[in-house]
């Protein structure tokens, strides 16, 4: 059967346990009125108590405000919601108009029917699937309730806003942040481990998440081994690797060559290939090794802060966070580059709301912001300009 989606659902009365809608993009005429409030609330009362409704968006093309405009109408309708990259740039809404998602079961891909239908790629393992959360409602919620546009039948945001961002060649990189950066929001304000597994075949090159998830574990394996060769499809691991490699031969001695904020540049960049991916878990191994340096080499008081930082947040120590955070934020935001300044205010931020510092995570948030070079609209920023100010109201 075919038929306009929004017409359907009008003399409908059956319920379902799943609708999946893939509307083209919205700069088409007429695509846009499946994102609105309307749609969302008239769908939401075809969805079985545990019903679902996955949905496609693109960022190519879009702008981070046109794509909040939709989760704002999306929230409206929906209880819970999860938003996955499955593309270069294209992501899957996931949502739930009553109660919470369900831990999704990735067993699934192992099945026989997945197997063959996927046949001729690599097998798709639960880590592939995991690797591809961006975030979820409990991310975005605090800005939402700020009183942010809703796209609407009757206020048609994405509908005006889609041909110019086309034109433009918009991309909606704040939305795409929560996929490329190795901070996973969502996990670690629920405080939510991600183990670490052995490298396997990456089954697919565009999500940029899941290709660097499983960098992160073959580094972590060819540490191990002492050096392997990067898959076929992959040459460029092999620049991760040497630096990994060479940072940790370098810390093997007494003394600091260069300047301590290269060393600092260095350590990140290192902590943060090799983690990708994980979290609630540190090498240890690597870690003994850095910090016997920097102890040997009377390393100064924020190349510690810069290892502290990395360690305490990948193992949700929030106090240990927070004080390396004391020591880094002045000194990354007047220029020194210890580590990037984008990094550091998402940390911080974090390790600063964690441990009840609403006012410090403020101070953080205004003084490393315009380091960053983001967007005053990028999503991230305002994201966490909405969790610093939905913590500093509460009680």
């Amino acid at each position: 059967m075919f038929d306009d989606a929004k017409s359907f659902f009008s003399y409908q009365r059956e319920r379902f346990d799943l609708i999946v809608t893939e509307p083209s993009n919205p700069w088409v005429s007429g695509t846009a009125g499946l994102f609105t409030r309307e749609f969302y609330a008239q769908v939401s009362r075809f969805l079985t108590d545990r019903g679902v409704l996955t949905q496609w968006m693109q960022l190519y093309e879009l702008e981070d405000a046109l794509f909040l405009s939709v989760l704002a109408a999306l929230d409206g309708a929906f209880e819970a919601y999860r938003i996955y990259l499955v593309g270069d740039a294209d992501v899957v809404i996931v949502a739930s108009p009553r109660g919470p998602l369900p831990e999704p079961d990735w067993s699934v891909a192992s099945t026989p029917e997945v197997r063959a239908f996927t046949a001729g790629v690599p097998e798709i393992r639960p880590a592939h699937m995991d690797a591809l959360l961006m975030f979820d409602e409990s991310v975005v919620r605090p800005l939402l309730t700020k009183g942010i546009a809703a796209n609407s039948d009757f206020r048609p945001i994405l509908d005006l806003g889609a041909e110019r961002a086309r034109f433009d060649r918009a991309f909606a990189a704040g939305v795409f942040s929560f996929a490329a950066s190795p901070f996973d929001l969502t996990r670690l304000l629920r405080r939510a481990s991600r183990p670490p597994v052995p490298h396997t075949a990456v089954p697919a090159r565009g999500p940029i998440s899941l290709v660097h998830s499983e960098r992160g574990a073959w580094l972590r394996d060819a540490v191990r081994s002492g050096g392997a060769s990067p898959p076929e499809a992959f040459p460029e691991w092999r620049d991760a690797l040497i630096h990994l490699q060479t940072f940790l031969v370098l810390s093997q001695g007494d003394t600091q060559l260069g300047s301590w904020e290269t060393w600092g540049q260095g350590f990140s960049k290192a902590a943060t290939e090799l983690h990708w991916g994980i979290t609630g878990w540190v090498d240890p191994a690597f870690y003994r090794t850095v910090r016997g340096f920097v102890d040997r080499a009377n390393a100064p008081a924020e190349a510690h802060a810069v290892v502290d930082l990395h360690e305490a947040v990948a193992s949700f120590d929030w106090n240990g966070a927070a004080n390396a955070a004391d020591v880094l934020v002045e000194p990354v935001a007047s220029g020194e580059r210890w580590m990037q300044p984008a990094t550091l205010l998402d940390v911080a931020v974090l390790a600063y709301l964690e441990t009840g510092q609403a006012n410090a995570a403020r101070a953080a948030f205004e003084a490393l912001a315009p380091a960053t070079a983001r967007d005053p609209k990028h999503l991230r920023l305002r994201v966490l300009d909405a969790l610093i100010e939905e913590a500093a109201t509460r009680p």
